[in-house]
């Protein structure tokens, strides 16, 4: 069994960051996006926690078992799907903003935060208005905000959609206080999950939030020592730090953890 200082499994924006300034800190860094090094095809590996310093490698048909003192968990996220959220082209996530067909005039985003305001300059210009919807009581900066991004824009808060219908034509979005609302395609923005479901972290002694994220400490160590959480599956409360301090703080906190270990020995 190959060991480690350091493993960082996941491929979130976040890692190569991390991987990068580990890699000029300590010899024996692994990362499952490079692999083992046993076949020229490395990418995707897929990975699951055996305890909390083993970690099974799924890599050319065959599992591997390494362990490492530190464990990063970098999986990701994904574009959280509500439930009223039907499969169809007409009804898309905000990363699938691209080839808009160019009989769209009208459209709906579901969210009004960070990521859903960043859709409006990467709409093409054949988009006439955009309708925008979210659960919060928006400010009036918000909403004076949201006028300015889109001509046309018509926006609905302090409301939920309930439920969706979608025909070859157009969306209508039932709205909780019973408002109906239409467009021609509709771009959903209501958070993400973090990607944990298969890691196997209760056999850490870890457990993901409702949003399958992880709960850390100010040095973005998980209820379990040694093991770490990097990227979009950070939860409460460090979710708005940004990639470099989020690598910062675990580089600092790996720092103390190996000189305190050095002088043990």
């Amino acid at each position: 069994m190959q060991r480690y200082d350091i493993a960082i499994l996941g491929n979130d924006p976040a890692a190569r960051l991390f991987v990068d300034q580990a890699r000029s800190r300590y010899e024996r860094v692994f990362w499952s996006e490079d692999g083992l090094g046993e076949t020229p095809d490395q990418i995707g590996n897929h990975f699951h926690l055996l305890d909390e310093q083993t970690v099974a490698i799924e890599q050319a048909q065959a599992v591997h078992r390494i362990r490492a003192d530190v464990l990063v968990l970098a999986p990701g996220v994904s574009p959280h799907r509500p439930l009223w959220m039907p499969r169809h082209p007409r009804m898309r996530f905000a990363i699938e903003q691209k080839n808009v067909p160019a009989s769209i005039r009208r459209v709906a985003v579901v969210g009004c935060g960070q990521t859903g305001r960043a859709l409006v300059p990467q709409f093409p210009d054949f988009v006439e208005q955009v309708v925008w919807l979210d659960a919060r009581r928006l400010t009036d900066a918000e909403k004076h905000v949201l006028h300015q991004v889109a001509v046309g824009s018509e926006i609905h808060d302090r409301t939920s959609v309930i439920a969706a219908e979608v025909s070859d034509e157009n969306v209508t979005l039932l709205l909780e206080d019973t408002r109906a609302v239409s467009a021609d395609m509709v771009f959903v923005c209501c958070g993400t999950r973090g990607a944990t479901a298969s890691l196997g972290l209760e056999r850490a002694g870890l457990r993901a939030d409702d949003a399958g994220k992880l709960w850390c400490n100010e040095d973005l160590q998980t209820w379990t020592s040694g093991i770490y959480a990097l990227g979009g599956v950070i939860g409460y409360p460090c979710e708005s730090l940004s990639a470099e301090e989020q690598v910062s703080r675990i580089l600092r906190s790996l720092a103390e953890q190996f000189e305190t270990l050095a002088l043990a020995n």
